[in-house]
């Protein structure tokens, strides 16, 4: 980046040279990808309990077909 637009915007932001803003805006963006791959892992764990529970149930009920049929015999 170019130095003097760093140092100029570190000034406004009211922060000492334009490397520690650099530094600090990093930081803040490292914390929202966080965030953000956070969210998404939760979304995807409560999928994953969807689907496992959709197959138990399915599972449960061949399984309770299958005992009817074995107990008929």
């Amino acid at each position: 980046m170019l130095p003097d637009t760093t140092s100029y915007l570190a000034e406004l932001v009211g922060v000492g040279r334009g490397v520690d803003l650099i530094v600090y805006l990093s930081i803040v963006l490292i914390f929202y990808i966080i965030f953000q791959m956070t969210i998404k892992i939760e979304k995807i764990e409560r999928n994953i309990t969807k689907v496992v529970r959709t197959v138990a149930m399915k599972d449960e009920t061949e399984n309770n077909g299958q005992q009817a049929t074995n107990e008929k015999t």
